[in-house]
């Protein structure tokens, strides 16, 4: 299939008509998925509606938030497609008929949605390259690690994760985008298909080597007050992903070596000057290539934009450093409670045409935190013009945030690196707390919960403060934690078996939901400390079920509990 494509793509003739390209990358960009994961981020009424006007041409069909039906995509997508092996080939420059295998040819798989490597791959000595697996609908680039060999008519490959019925393909894998062959002999010059199944790789040996692929020279003009900026001032560029890269301005110019796809948030360490936050990105449009009217393979080169808006940036603005101002408020769509109430808002800088994507999910805490009574919530801003990630690194955020759960808060954490890092936070009413980030789309925030105290009866002729006593009173009262021993599952069913305390416990409350931050879930009392099995029944076959348990203890009348064990998960038969 690979030599057929070879020999094909060497016999279409393509004319450069600049209006057909850019509707042909509209084309791209047509990612329909009419149907999210119940956890996206999103209200539900985000899908898109079926009678928007469909024409490419003027693309004006819309959703009620105003963004065009067809670019829609789950970039907090779990869900993964398998991809099949496909062979790397080099094509010898006496006979590029007859490719020959590649051995060891380490590829970076990139998952340019989400902005981060997700695997470094390589071919066997068969020249087969094994994809890990890909996130269904995610867009995909494979940047070859060494600069040897030079992939052929691109600069590296881009990839979508298809499933079975997206975009109309028969079955499960990675498919190339297709949007540059355009035929000269054709009435509609826009392609009917714009994927192509991904046959394989074809490089060249450059043999001396030639520029690293991953890295995009910017030579970027600095202006401050429409005037070339003075030399010598300090630029940052900082990427999650890619780490930091510093400049310095010379000639009014900015130069650095930045990898592609990759957001760079932009600093200006200057004591006089400062310019906007935003994501600086580097777009390599090599994937859309043509034929020119000699028949030679050509392609539209790479460009630097603002990844806040999908602007290109062809300048860097400063401004007088007391003059710039890092306002800006940005609200999730999902709401609180069914109310108008945003779920987050956060303000620090000009957030521009982004979207703002709460959920909760339910990440292992790193062991021996001590936190065990907490919610976690991960934001996310979302560009929502190509459907990725936006990463904004080494800013101050300030986050409004509701609460799921109306409580008293601990502590305040961001969940970096396998560590709890405390966050400055106030709170001035129990279903809403405030809090500050150095970043955005990177890092989820815990928040870990004060223990709920008792009531407990003081007597006025007892000595020592009020506190102390309900402290103590608390101290004797709370029963010991349990843990889940098994968990076992039947048809419509689950047997849940924990270890018995018997001591100063009352019974156990099992709690058991589909979701991993229990949103919604059940919860059942199973009385008698010496009981140590549970049959839950009347659940869905095939739902992965997440189940947690603790203690309680009556005392006078008051129950006191246990914190919750460790969460299990069993998919039902």
């Amino acid at each position: 299939m690979l030599r057929q494509f070879i020999r094909d793509k060497r016999l279409y003739r393509i004319s450069f008509i600049l209006p057909v390209i850019m509707l042909a990358l509209i084309m791209v960009l047509a990612c329909s998925f009419s149907s999210f994961a119940e956890d996206n981020g999103l209200p539900s009424d985000y899908t898109p509606n079926e009678e928007d006007n469909r024409d490419l041409s003027d693309n004006t069909g819309q959703n009620r938030y105003g963004i065009p039906w067809h670019q829609f995509k789950n970039i907090l997508t779990e869900e993964t497609i398998d991809p099949s092996p496909v062979s790397v080939l080099c094509e010898p420059e006496d006979d590029w008929q007859d490719p020959e295998p590649v051995d060891g040819l380490e590829f970076r798989v990139y998952n340019s949605t989400t902005q981060e490597t997700e695997a470094i791959v390589a071919s066997d000595e068969h020249g087969q390259l094994d994809l890990p697996p890909m996130k269904r609908g995610h867009t995909y680039i494979l940047m070859a690690e060494s600069n040897r060999y030079l992939i052929d008519g691109a600069h590296n490959i881009y990839l979508w994760a298809l499933a079975a019925g997206d975009q109309g393909v028969a079955a499960d894998g990675a498919y190339e985008h297709k949007t540059g062959y355009i035929r000269l002999e054709d009435d509609d010059p826009v392609p009917d298909d714009y994927l192509k199944d991904f046959a394989g790789i074809l490089v060249k040996d450059t043999e001396g080597g030639f520029y690293d692929p991953k890295y995009y020279s910017v030579n970027l003009p600095v202006v401050y007050g429409g005037l070339p900026a003075p030399d010598g001032i300090r630029f940052r560029f900082t990427s999650a992903e890619a780490g930091t890269v510093e400049a310095v301005t010379e000639g009014g110019n900015i130069k650095a070596e930045l990898i592609e796809d990759n957001d760079y948030t932009v600093h200006v360490d200057d004591e006089t000057y400062d310019a906007e936050t935003f994501a600086l990105a580097v777009k390599d449009k090599s994937e859309h290539k043509f034929l020119d009217t000699l028949g030679s393979m050509s392609a539209y080169g790479r460009y630097t934009y603002d990844h806040t808006c999908c602007r290109g940036a062809d300048k860097l603005i400063l401004y007088d450093k007391e003059a710039v101002s890092h306002a800006g408020k940005i609200e999730s769509l999902k709401k609180y409670n069914g109310t108008n109430q945003p779920q987050a808002s956060i303000t620090g800088m000009d957030f521009k045409t982004l979207l703002l994507l709460v959920r909760y999910p339910s990440p292992e805490l790193p062991a021996g935190s001590g936190v065990t009574d907490y919610d976690v919530v991960e934001l996310t801003l979302a560009n929502p013009h190509r459907w990725e990630k936006c990463k904004i690194t080494d800013t101050e955020f300030t986050v409004t945030q509701k609460l799921p759960q109306r409580r008293t808060v601990r502590n305040v954490y961001q969940l970096a690196d396998g560590t709890l890092k405390p966050l400055a936070f106030s709170q001035s009413s129990k279903d809403t707390v405030v809090f500050t980030v150095d970043s955005m789309s990177i890092h989820p925030v815990v928040i870990e919960y004060a223990e709920k105290e008792p009531e407990a009866s003081v007597s006025p002729s007892a000595s020592g403060s009020s506190v102390a006593s309900a402290a103590a009173a608390s101290s004797v009262s709370k029963p010991k934690g349990t843990v889940i021993r098994k968990l076992k599952s039947g048809h419509r069913k689950i047997t849940v078996t924990w270890k018995k305390q018997a001591k100063n416990v009352s019974g156990y409350q099992i709690q058991y939901g589909t979701k991993k931050n229990f949103k919604k879930a059940k919860t059942v009392k199973v009385k008698g400390a010496k009981k140590t099995s549970k049959v839950i029944k009347k659940l869905k076959s095939g739902k992965r079920y997440y189940v947690r348990i603790r203690s309680y203890r009556i005392v006078k009348g008051k129950k006191y509990v246990s914190a919750w064990s460790k969460r299990k998960t069993v998919k039902v038969r």
